[in-house]
């Protein structure tokens, strides 16, 4: 009988530190490019797609830092990690949408940073707002 209060009591402490890896760290995801449109209409909603790499096959898409300056919007990508976990050593592409509210005309000058290293990198591109 005791063999099985044993086996009975060992279960609950595999079973809790099984679920123990839930810390994760979090890095810039470098954009490498992205599918924004030329044109939009006022009051449109502009949804499209951003290709950026995470650095390992368990990497995966965390958020996004936007920050404006006037008609110049800079975009960031981040990524997430498990610590505990093996991961394939592989640098994978990840396309993940961003959505953008055209409220008034003109032209608007993206920023999507591409450069986790050293220096700050962008990709620049233009949306004409009519």
């Amino acid at each position: 009988m005791k063999p099985i209060a044993g086996k009975i009591l060992l279960l609950p402490i595999l079973i809790l530190s099984s679920c123990i890896c839930d810390s994760s760290r979090e890095s810039v995801s470098p954009i490498i490019d992205t599918e924004l449109p030329s044109t939009a209409a006022v009051g449109t909603t502009v949804i499209f797609k951003v290709h950026h790499l995470v650095f390992n096959g368990c990497g995966e898409y965390s958020r996004h830092k936007t920050t404006r300056e006037g008609n110049t919007i800079t975009v960031e990508f981040y990524g997430k990690y498990p610590e505990c976990k093996m991961c394939p050593d592989n640098v994978p592409t990840l396309e993940t949408t961003y959505k953008f509210l055209a409220k008034e005309k003109g032209d608007y000058y993206f920023r999507f940073y591409s450069n986790g290293y050293n220096e700050k990198e962008f990709i620049l591109d233009t949306l004409k707002v009519w």
